[in-house]
């Protein structure tokens, strides 16, 4: 399960922006290489569980605070992960977009 996630968070992304590579993750080869290396007696530590290339994340992220005049508030992170980020902003919200969803564990 956990090389299954790695290869979900490198992979997963909108076909029109990213290429996902589902015909190398349904591939032969590459269960052969995952099957190499699982100890079916126990659970691979999360550490030794290395990504498939080096670690793409940004270190962005931003807060926002709301409060109306009833005293309701309401605070939302949104972590950017620059590869994720398409890199553009809508002209008439202003709202970041990005080209790929994660996180959803």
């Amino acid at each position: 399960m956990q090389r299954a996630y790695r290869d979900k968070a490198w992979f997963l992304g909108e076909p029109d922006f990213v290429e996902v590579a589902a015909p190398q993750l349904v591939g032969k080869p590459h269960a052969e290489q995952v099957d190499a290396n699982i100890d079916f007696k126990r659970a691979t530590p999360r550490t030794a569980i290395k990504p498939l290339r080096p670690d793409r994340q940004g270190q962005q992220a931003m807060h926002l605070s709301v409060m109306d005049a009833e005293g309701n508030q309401v605070g939302a992170t949104l972590s950017i992960n620059y590869p994720s980020g398409a890199c553009f902003v809508t002209q008439c919200s202003r709202v970041l977009l990005k080209k790929k969803t994660d996180d959803f564990s």
